[in-house]
């Protein structure tokens, strides 16, 4: 099933952008201070417990396959009990990430539900009236409306996990889920492909001009090369972390393929490490916008 959590990572992804532009003095920050902030948020919260989740389904794959080829003894009675409790710890986490990334379809709703007005012909300009929400819905961007249907659909499959719907629908809104995650994602690949040829264009035409200049202008002002050598650098910090976005979405679309398409052959290994992956990338990028905005708070 999809953990379209990600769809926070959207946001992260945009304000990261943003706070990649202005230069700032820093201040030296405390790791522990770091953790947290990132703890504070639900986001925060979901990527730990990813990383718990995807590093105990790695021990029981080592553990499965060890014991399929190397076990020359029985299991002892403690070594059971532990593989059960990590099963039984493995499926809480996920139900417990699901849970608290719900209603997460309330940011695209509130986009769509916008309250923006509709003139009227024949009532003069001043004159407007407020557009139907369906209508609305309607009209909004592609994108918008997966991360709402995406939203819902994954809340329904929760509550089927939880036992509050029935098995038919909640089986059904979990492949919606799924379909949505993979479309989605697919989506946001094309994204940061453009983004990534965009900056690299800018870092291009920056490094020939200032070739240019060093050639033509040995004795460049130090001013305005200062400020261009920083332009520079967060060009190639804003590509660098648009590359592990772009890595991470890789191994979500591997992670979603396996369920959309019902792929059987090195499932659990491929959706394991894919999962594993991009849990790391998401909590380096996390990491990396916790820091960055408190590194450059007033002290």
């Amino acid at each position: 099933m999809s953990t379209y959590g990600e769809a926070n990572e959207k946001e992260e992804a945009s304000s990261e952008t943003n706070e990649l532009a202005p230069t700032k003095p820093t201040k030296s920050v405390r790791t522990i201070e770091i953790w947290k902030e990132i703890f504070l948020t639900s986001t925060g919260r979901d990527k730990a417990l990813k990383l718990i989740q995807y590093s105990i389904r790695v021990y029981l794959l080592f553990h499965l396959r060890s014991s399929k080829y190397f076990r020359r003894q029985p299991q002892k009675p403690w070594e059971a009990d532990m593989i059960a409790g990590l099963q039984k710890a493995y499926s809480g986490l996920s139900l417990s990430r699901k849970c608290m990334i719900m209603f997460n379809w309330l940011n695209p709703l509130a986009t769509v539900s916008a309250p923006e007005s509709l003139s009227t012909s024949g009532e003069g300009k001043g004159k407007t009236r407020p557009q139907p929400l369906l209508r609305k819905i309607l009209h909004s961007p592609p994108p918008v409306l997966l991360d709402l249907l995406c939203g819902i659909s994954d809340d329904l499959a929760t509550f089927y996990k939880l036992g509050l719907v029935p098995r038919r629908i909640g089986v059904r809104a979990e492949s919606l889920a799924d379909w949505c995650w993979f479309a989605g994602t697919l989506v946001d690949l094309v994204e940061v492909g453009v983004e990534l040829s965009i900056i690299g264009g800018a870092i291009t035409e920056i490094e020939s001009r200032l070739y240019s200049e060093t050639m033509t202008i040995p004795s460049l002002g130090t001013t305005a090369g200062q400020a261009t050598d920083e332009e520079l650098v967060r060009l190639r910090r804003q590509q660098y972390w648009s590359k592990v976005q772009r890595l991470k979405l890789l191994m979500d679309l591997i992670f979603v393929s396996y369920d959309v398409f019902h792929l059987k052959r090195y499932s659990d290994i491929m959706k394991t490490f894919s999962g594993l992956a991009s849990a790391v990338l998401s909590s380096m990028k996390l990491y990396d916008k916790h820091h960055t905005t408190l590194s450059r708070s007033v002290v």
